[in-house]
């Protein structure tokens, strides 16, 4: 038992490395599937990525997505569009995923220091 856990912690390990060698590709791609399915929207990384004080072994990556076509979604729908903006991500569970519409764009800013767009 005590092998199989050792295992699975140096596969997450592994795949970790693997996400941070490659971040900002991958940011890249989240950012192109958002575009995709929200023309509109803005995308923004926060928090210790955008500071770049993360520590790649426990830090996520916060991405805040901004656009109009989610106002009438419920927190059901959010979440089923976030689970398929991580799709086909290797690693993509590190990525904390916000999708807020314009409105609560407001208020997220009040709370956030560092705040970088991504352009694509």
């Amino acid at each position: 038992m005590e092998e199989i856990a050792i295992k699975v912690a140096t596969e997450f390990v592994k795949e970790r490395e693997r996400f941070f060698r490659r971040a900002e590709h991958k940011i890249k791609t989240l950012t192109k599937k958002a575009k995709s399915l929200f023309p509109d929207a803005k995308v923004f990384i926060f928090g210790s990525f955008a500071k770049n004080s993360y520590d790649i072994y426990l830090s996520d990556i916060d991405v805040l997505i901004v656009s109009k076509t989610i106002e009438n979604k419920s927190m059901l729908e959010r979440a089923e569009l976030v689970a398929k903006l991580r799709e086909g991500i290797e690693g993509g569970y590190i990525f904390q995923i916000h999708l807020v519409t314009p409105k609560e764009f407001e208020m997220y800013k009040k709370f956030i220091d560092v705040m970088k767009e991504v352009e694509f």
